[in-house]
This record gives C-alpha cells, structure tokens and sequence, in this order.
C-alpha cells in the first residue's frame, strides 16, 4: 500500500524534527529529495533500517540503501522519483508514529533485502535464501521442533501462498509468513 495522510497534524516538535530531517537531507536547496537526499535522511532514521541489520546480519550500508529504496517506493506518490516535503512528511505521519505502520516498513524491507532481482517477487533460491533466517544459529526459530527442515519449508510456502501459481511471491504473498499467520503443521 502507499502512504496517505501527508496532511494528517503531528505534534509541534515531531512536525519541527521532521522538517530539520527534510532540510538536512536537501543539499542542493531544491525543495525535493533525490533519492540520494533520501538515503541521507534515511541514514539518520534507524528506527527505518536497524532491525533489519540486526535480524539478517546484512551490513548497516546495504540496509539503508534498502530502507532508502522501500520509503521512495512508500512515499513518491506522483512516480517523480523525488519526494516533495509533503511526501516525505508522509513519513513521519504514517510509518514513524504508527507502531503497525513501522512494522509493515520493516517487512517490505526485509521482502526487498531478499529480492535480490529486484522483480518484486521472491523466486523459490531468493525464498530459500530469506528462509535462512529461521534456520540461523541465535534464530528465536533454532531449535523449534515446528520448523519443518528448510526444504520442505520453501515447499509449503510455496504450495500455500503462491496464489497465482507463477513460482514466485509478491510481497502480498509473503505477507503471512512475514506476520507470523502461516500456520506450518
């Protein structure tokens, strides 16, 4: 989904950081952020990318360059491939103050960390990949006498959210393994 609410009110103080963030990020003074600009914003916003760092021990740079990548895609409403002041107070508005919202960034993130294509789909090597995740020694999931052996997992990921029967998962369909609502047994 895209986010709305870019004229939704905020705090005084949060609309004040928001637009320090904003101006910070707009080097060239233009009154829109470049994708570059973004990322720099981006950077000072770990809430956006450190979770995903800290649960797939992908290196802090490559995470950013995917939060930079998952707000442009959130937030350019008008495909400019720049994010407006409203756009980018979109933000703050509906990921950062909305604990659910942030949730949904995070999974879109970790969706993109694994899309290694870029086709916005999760082929099965790319979902056998993401899949690692669990299997990984420290996983809150090692040990799990539920967790079916990693195969036989992409198997039924596959045969149960692959709605469209085309070998690959959108995000939408990843959605419930990424929530926790595939039920394994």
């Amino acid at each position: 989904g895209r986010a709305a609410g870019g004229c939704r009110t905020m705090p005084e103080d949060q609309e004040r950081r928001a637009r320090q963030a904003f101006d910070r990020a707009d080097a060239d003074g233009d009154g829109m952020l470049s994708p570059d600009e973004v990322r720099t914003a981006v950077e000072d916003l770990p809430q956006l990318w450190a979770m995903l760092e800290v649960n797939t021990g992908i290196e802090r740079s490559k995470c950013q360059e995917i939060a930079t990548s998952v707000a442009m895609c959130k937030l350019d409403l008008n495909g400019s491939g720049f994010l407006s002041w409203q756009e980018f107070r979109a933000l703050w508005t509906s990921v950062l103050n909305d604990p659910k919202s942030q949730l949904e960034f995070y999974h879109m993130a970790m969706f993109s960390a694994f899309d290694t294509d870029g086709s916005k789909t999760l082929d099965p090597n790319e979902l056998a990949t993401f899949l690692d995740i669990f299997y990984k020694e420290g996983s809150i999931f090692s040990g799990d006498y539920r967790l079916p052996p990693k195969e036989e997992l992409v198997q039924l990921a596959m045969s149960r959210l692959d709605l469209n029967r085309d070998r690959r998962l959108s995000f939408r369909e990843l959605e419930p393994l990424l929530t926790g609502h595939l039920q394994l047994a």
